[in-house]
């Protein structure tokens, strides 16, 4: 116990040390007890150096052996801005807020920062491992395809929707938001040197980008008496179909703000080329801790790597920066002429047309972009300090280049004749505490498996709701 307690320590501190950054984040929909340890076949995208380890599906180390995966399907959808129990207190109410009690819903909800959501869904047709009889070596390949999309806003939003522009303050409006198709194509090598008890493996691949969209948009509300002014600033970049279409063709002042974009299927297209690379280690370290049960630390880097996108690339900034309305001149001769006498026709054609001038004026370019690839770091121990033939695993991850708080993950495993059974819990990130299971069918040289994860409140433990399922149709060793 002393072992895995001492990774414990490692498995908290480290990933926190590492976030901090803005930008991509590594979704994984499931992961119970982590990604590091995850192990045999199903490790290819998560730690490439336990190709090497032993499941507890009964297929022993001794035999060499191939692996086949088809129909492999995991999707995930969450995040902090689900809070339910923030809906009922702020948006559903039998009598309207008072102003004091719409800006304690708000400071409750938000809390200064900005909140999201989150979705993600993969499909891996195919993937195959293979081992060597002597255990020594592994190799595996894979085609995967994802789609991750992330939107965040702050709560100056739900202020204004709340207490309207009374009274007089300053409110920040921002927002980000970012979706991603692209497909993978990865091959991996893992390597056992039995003298050092250490697992190694790499998986470099090749990534096709299908589509990409994103914006930022920073601004700030001044609200006074008589007066409204809002400072903007916003980039917004897309590429491939549909993104760049839509955001070549969109023009919120026009009757069909879409224009003829088309919302076609981005799979198939290429808009853009990458590459990246997963690197992992995995270390026993039973022998030299003199443990009396089997104990592995492991580690792994995911998705290093960027993306340049390149073909139907659209870039939209604003021309201007400043929209203000200070009150609207009544022009009897307008409102007689233009707008048969009707005074709220005219108010908002008058409102229009300021919105207009301030907001409608962009400029557009055609210039190539990078993105990363949601590279993240995962630590994990395995082992079994309990004794037994249930095995837990301890988890932690952290994105590299995001400023999501990292994950803490708990699970134990058991196999029960043919039926496989995993439970966990999964904690920090950007959702309240979530729990999940993993089960099946492992019968001879076939396994069907099936995941869920889901936060029972989206307020126990940290604020956010998780709700994830992975599907494997089956796997076959030849």
């Amino acid at each position: 116990m002393r072992g895995f307690l001492l990774a414990a320590v490692l498995w908290v501190v480290v990933p926190s040390l590492a976030w901090g950054q803005a930008g991509e984040e590594d979704v994984r929909p499931l992961d119970l007890g982590g990604t590091a340890t995850t192990a045999g076949h199903a490790a290819l995208f998560d730690n490439p150096a336990r190709l090497l380890a032993d499941d507890l599906s009964g297929w022993p180390a001794g035999d060499r052996r191939i692996a086949v995966t088809v129909g492999h399907v995991q999707a995930y959808g969450g995040g902090d801005l689900l809070q339910f129990s923030r809906y009922d207190e702020a948006l559903v109410q039998e009598e309207p807020l008072s102003d004091r009690e719409a800006q304690s819903a708000v400071d409750s909800w938000f809390g200064g920062q900005e909140r999201g959501a989150r979705a993600y869904a993969e499909v891996r047709p195919v993937a195959v491992t293979i081992r060597a009889r002597d255990g020594r070596w592994a190799a595996g390949g894979a085609v995967r395809t994802r789609t991750m999309a992330r939107a965040a806003i702050d709560e100056g939003w739900l202020d204004l929707a709340l207490r309207g522009t009374t009274p007089a303050r300053e409110l920040p409006l921002n927002g980000r938001s970012a979706a991603t198709v692209m497909t993978d194509l990865t091959v991996a090598y893992a390597r056992h040197f039995e003298s050092h008890n250490l697992k190694v493996g790499v998986a470099p691949r090749l990534v096709v980008g299908h589509s990409r969209a994103e914006g930022d948009f920073d601004s700030s509300l001044s609200v006074a008496s008589e007066e409204i002014t809002h400072r903007f600033d916003y980039q917004v970049q897309a590429a491939g179909q549909p993104a760049a279409e839509v955001v070549d063709s969109f023009n919120a002042f026009a009757s069909s703000p879409l224009g003829g974009a088309t919302l076609s299927n981005p799979i198939g297209r290429i808009a853009g080329w990458g590459g990246g690379i997963d690197l992992g280690a995995s270390y026993d370290l039973s022998a030299q801790a003199g443990l009396s049960y089997p104990l592995e630390v492991a580690v792994s880097l995911t998705d290093l790597g960027a993306l340049r996108w390149n073909s139907r690339t659209q870039r939209v900034t604003p021309r201007g920066d400043t929209f203000q309305y200070d009150g609207v001149v009544f022009d009897q001769s307008r409102i007689q002429d233009e707008h048969d006498g009707n005074i709220a026709t005219y108010f908002r054609s008058t409102l229009d047309s300021l919105a207009t001038d301030a907001y409608q004026d962009v400029e557009r370019s055609q210039d190539a972009f990078t993105t990363s690839l949601p590279a993240t770091l995962h630590l994990g121990a395995v082992g079994k300090p309990l004794g037994g033939a249930t095995r837990l695993h301890l988890g932690a991850s952290a994105a590299l280049h995001s400023s999501l708080a990292p994950t803490l993950h708990l699970a134990a495993e058991r196999q029960l004749g043919p039926i496989p059974l995993r439970g966990g819990l999964r904690l920090g990130g950007d959702h309240a505490l979530a729990l999940g299971m993993r089960t099946g069918v492992h019968v001879r040289t076939f396994r069907f498996e099936v995941g869920l994860t889901a936060t029972p409140t989206t307020s126990s433990v940290g604020s956010g709701g998780r709700y994830a399922l992975e599907l494997s149709l089956a796997t076959v060793q030849l």
